[in-house]
Formats: structure tokens, sequence, C-alpha cells
């Protein structure tokens, strides 16, 4: 999980500069107690009322995870662009912080 946060962050964090132009998408919030790092904007946004994952048990490789957990419930996926001056490391440990507080 961490590893696919860590690369949407990278994906993002070339928007950059761009993310202090930018407002929200419209019905768009962040997760509840969990803040945004200063300056972001959320460019994504989607809602589902009940939906399935399966969740890695493992290290996932070419091959796949060698053991999932299908977890099913509400679903929110929200993406941000970050400011230029923001590492994508920053950003990872912001939410850490967060997540671990």
């Amino acid at each position: 999980m961490t590893r696919l946060f860590a690369a949407l962050i990278l994906s993002l964090w070339a928007w950059g500069g761009a993310a202090q132009e930018l407002s929200d998408v419209p019905g768009a919030a962040d997760p509840e107690g969990l803040p945004r790092i200063a300056g972001a904007a959320i460019i994504g946004y989607d809602q589902s009322g009940f939906d399935a994952l399966r969740l890695p048990l493992g290290a996932v490789t070419y091959d796949g995870a060698p053991q999932a957990r299908e977890v099913e419930g509400p679903r929110t996926r929200v993406i941000y662009a970050v400011p230029g001056d923001r590492s994508p490391l920053e950003v990872i440990r912001n939410y850490e912080a967060e997540l671990t507080d």
C-alpha cells in the first residue's frame, strides 16, 4: 500500500508548480482526520458506496502478490497535485506522521 501511495505521489509531483493555480474539483473533500499538505489541490475525486479491493499481504512481484485479502466497503479516492517545492518523500512522511498520530 505504501508503494502504491508513493507511486501516486511521484506521478503527481510533476504537476507541482500548477497546484497553487488549481482549485479543488467540485464536491471533493479531504478524508476525515487526514489533512492535506499545505498548498495541495484535489484534482481527482471519486466515491463509491460499496466496493471490493484485493490488498496484498506480502511483497508484490511481477507475478503478483503471494497472498491477498479481499476487503469490502465504502471507497473514496482522492488525487492531489502538490506544490513543486515539496518532495515526494516530504508528502509521504507528512501522511505517515498523520496516520501514526
